[in-house]
């Protein structure tokens, strides 16, 4: 089988972390992981670390990453690797970020729990400026006893290529021989190896202060993951009310950018409400001036055909006496109050008629005279003719 990285995990029991901060770093030092004497001692996983190859490899653990994965944005208790995948046969743990850096390794016989064992140690510097609450989370664990975990990371010395395991890769009793150190993770999960240690650095006697439990037990390890699963479940519920917040802000938005058109196009309305509103007073106002206008043109146009008419009348009767147009002289009076064409024939007619009852009254008067006179007097009348003056026209004597 190839294998191109492996992940370790041990319980880190820690006795004591430097109480202040250097530069903004605290000091530590904790345990790799156990070095066994033969194959057939190994870590859970089943991995077996050889002093010997230990030795040949150790010296890459010189500015190895110190890393933890967090869950939230406190950045407090630490979760597992952040592995995320691989790439170019190279792991990859963009889920994880580097809290520190480790130095000084070195391979040691102490012991634990009564018992002494070899393994393999280094020095860190945390970042207490960057990561506060994590450090805080470390002395909380420290000072009620718990034990903390760790995972250390190795790769293969060329990338891509399968780290190589003396005899060859074993589920279990398998030794790495050529690798590299490439990371340390501070992790919450069950470890591979119950035998690493942190340890204060520069104070040996603080070994004594070592828990007697000496490695996570069941019973931690299930009350660390039901604090975990508390604040994930606390995590899904923040998530779900800012998913929900982030709905209702979107549909608020979406409301106001309606709101706002429609403001916009109401303020558009109401201004050609107000240009209609001008142009129609404009309107009206020159509606009133044409009207005034066509008053005055319908006066003077009235008064112009009352005086056409007036005078037609006068064209139609001015062959006719003042004497001749007295029977009319009332009529002729209200038409020129009030002129019509249609009255014009009727005064004609009225007026002729006027003429001919004069006429026919002569005529009844002198046929009334012939029959008084006595018929011996025949020359009376003729007398009668020739005393006319001699003047008057017409005469036939």
């Amino acid at each position: 089988m190839d294998v191109t990285y492996e992940l370790s995990s041990v319980p880190m029991n820690i006795c004591e972390i430097s109480s202040k901060s250097i530069n903004g770093r605290r000091n530590a030092k904790f345990i790799l992981h156990e070095i066994f004497g033969s194959p057939e001692q190994y870590q859970d996983n089943g991995i077996s670390w050889n002093e010997e190859y230990t030795r040949q490899n150790m010296h890459t653990v010189i500015g190895m990453s110190l890393k933890a994965e967090f869950l939230d944005s406190e950045r407090d208790m630490p979760f597992g690797h952040g592995l995320t995948g691989s790439a170019n046969g190279k792991p990859v743990f963009q889920n994880a970020v580097v809290v520190g850096h480790t130095k000084n390794p070195k391979i040691e016989e102490l012991t634990l729990n009564d018992v002494v064992v070899k393994v393999l140690t280094a020095e860190a510097e945390i970042d207490d400026f960057t990561y506060p609450n994590f450090v805080k989370w470390i002395e909380d664990e420290l000072s009620k006893g718990n034990a903390v975990t760790g995972s250390v990371e190795i790769a293969s010395t060329i990338p891509g290529t399968p780290i190589v395991y003396d005899g060859g890769w074993k589920e279990k009793g398998r030794v790495p021989k050529d690798y590299i150190y490439g990371g340390y993770n501070i992790i919450s999960i069950k470890p591979a190896d119950n035998s690493a240690v942190m340890l204060e650095l520069n104070s040996a006697k603080n070994l004594k202060k070592e828990s007697k439990e000496g490695f996570i037990l069941d019973e931690k390890l299930l009350e660390q993951f039901n604090k975990l699963n508390e604040k994930i479940s606390g995590v899904e519920t923040k998530v779900t009310e800012l998913n929900t917040l982030a709905a209702k802000n979107a549909e608020i938005n979406t409301l106001k950018s309606s709101v706002a058109e429609k403001d916009g196009k109401i303020a558009e309305l109401n201004g050609e409400i107000e240009t209609l509103k001008t142009a129609a007073g404009e309107k009206d106002g020159k509606i009133a001036e044409l009207n005034g206008t066509v008053t005055k043109l319908n006066g003077k146009f009235a008064e112009a055909e009352k005086k056409q008419i007036i005078g037609e009348l006068n064209e139609a009767i001015k062959e006719f006496t003042d004497n001749e147009k007295e029977c009319v002289k009332e009529k002729i009076t209200a038409f020129n109050e009030k002129p019509d064409r249609v009255e014009i024939n009727s005064i004609v007619t009225a007026i002729k008629v006027g003429i001919a009852d004069k006429v026919k009254a002569v005529m009844a008067e002198q046929n009334s005279k012939k029959q008084d006179k006595k018929p011996e007097d025949i020359y009376g009348e003729v007398f009668e003719t020739n005393n006319r003056k001699e003047s008057d026209e017409g005469s036939i004597y």
